[in-house]
């Protein structure tokens, strides 16, 4: 149900975490780790906007499934912000051993 969704079983964890100060010595860390860190820094924000968003909306969910409304939501978010940033990789055999 909608206040299920909505119980703090569901709620966004971790934020004290996430909004911890970087640890001294981070520049020395490989660039592409910083990269990493500073991008999951900026979707840990992104969520936690959604999170806070759906949580305070109050608007009612269709009478299909009853969080039909939020999965499109955060559908459309990943589309609409992610899908540039990671181009899909080719599967399959390699055409090159890495060294």
């Amino acid at each position: 149900t909608a206040e299920e969704a909505n119980s703090e079983k569901y709620a966004l964890a971790t934020k004290q975490i996430a909004r911890q100060p970087r640890f001294e010595g981070v520049e020395a860390l490989p660039a592409r780790l910083r990269e990493l860190i500073e991008r999951s820094e900026r979707l840990y924000a992104r969520v936690e906007r959604l999170d806070t968003q759906l949580r305070v909306s109050g608007t009612a969910a269709p009478k299909g499934h009853p969080l039909a409304e939020q999965f499109a939501r955060v559908e459309g978010f990943f589309h609409e912000h992610l899908a540039m940033e990671f181009p899909r990789r080719e599967f399959g055999r390699r055409k090159h051993r890495p060294e």
